[in-house]
């Protein structure tokens, strides 16, 4: 059966820190904590384009700006290749776990979660509450227990996006364009101009939206090109940690382009698969699949040539070891 109400706390108004948020996120987030598609879970369908109709003047940007300071002080996690947004906190205020027939939506509402970065949250924060009120029927009911059991990551050890209003939000935060009318957008009124300028969506600025300066263009999502290699910032991390790159760059490939992903940076997608790749041997020591065995060296592999930049020798080291995979295959 569907949410039909939402609680709302009033606490939330002591929250510094939700007082710290500019005015238009604040509405974001309480557009999500209301939503009738909010699961018992708190997870929400991540799709800006179809949110803009909640709420007149409200434009795919706005948002997508207001979403990447949600995110970046922790309020929800946002997985975009999955089109998933967590209400972090939601479970825990509206106390779901509390009512035995509720956990058990609660555990499936987690069940049909796609995202790995989510459902992990969701663990920590179940694992929370269950401190909070150890005395709850429903820690023992095994379905709970065997969601418990699943791995576990705190919010605030994921990559955020930047926090577009790190800096405070100035005198620009309203739209400050020409308008035919009065319009409201992030609670500050814009008043009424005599022009019928097209209205253009705000431009990205240092201090908030708005203000001189050009519009950035938002980076669209794409499938992984033909030509995608793993950078020197990948070869150096997995140096680091012992990782295989050439397998996992195979797997990573093989994943992507049999689901058809579609990412807007797919070197930041790869540094996430490099270190989940991490975090699973760690969590799962007994059940580390066998690695070939790899050189000391790169020079064990081939002898580079004199005078390559770091760029070029990261590049090189790569193909070599591709040639000695392939040998080893052979």
């Amino acid at each position: 059966m569907p949410r039909i109400f939402a609680k709302v706390n009033t606490v939330i108004w002591g929250d510094p820190d939700f007082r710290a948020l500019p005015p238009a996120a604040q509405h974001l987030y309480f557009t999500l904590w209301t939503s009738p598609d909010l699961s018992f879970c708190g997870v929400h369908d991540w799709r800006p384009a179809r949110m803009t109709g909640l709420s007149q003047g409200f434009a795919t940007e706005h948002i997508q700006l207001v979403a990447d300071c949600l995110a970046a002080r922790y309020f929800v996690v946002l997985d975009e290749e999955t089109e998933e947004a967590l209400v972090r906190s939601w479970a825990r205020w509206d106390e779901t776990v509390k009512q035995p027939r509720l956990a058990i939506s609660y555990v499936h509402a987690y069940a049909s979660v796609a995202s790995p970065n989510i459902r992990a949250v969701l663990v920590h924060e179940t694992n929370k509450m269950r401190s909070l009120w150890p005395e709850l029927a429903c820690w023992n009911d095994q379905r709970v227990l065997e969601m418990l059991a699943h791995p576990a990551i705190s919010a605030k050890s994921l990559p955020t996006p930047e926090d577009p209003f790190g800096d405070g939000f100035g005198d620009g935060f309203a739209l400050g364009l020409p308008q035919t009318r009065p319009k409201v957008w992030g609670s500050v009124s814009v008043p009424p101009t005599t022009t019928t300028t097209t209205t253009t969506n705000p431009s990205v600025v240092k201090g908030g939206v708005g203000g001189e300066g050009p519009k950035p263009t938002r980076k669209r999502a794409g499938q992984l090109p033909d030509d995608w290699k793993p950078n020197e910032v990948h070869l150096g991390y997995a140096a680091e940690n012992d990782l295989d790159i050439d397998a996992e760059a195979e797997q990573f490939i093989d994943h992507h382009r049999a689901k058809g992903s579609t990412m807007k940076d797919w070197d930041a997608a790869f540094r996430t698969w490099l270190r989940n790749a991490v975090k699973w041997r760690k969590d799962n020591p007994g059940r580390q699949a066998p690695r070939p065995a790899r050189p000391t060296s790169v020079h064990d592999l081939e002898e580079p040539p004199n005078g390559l930049s770091p760029t070029e020798y990261a590049q090189w080291e790569l193909e070599a070891r591709q040639r000695a995979a392939a040998r080893r295959g052979a």
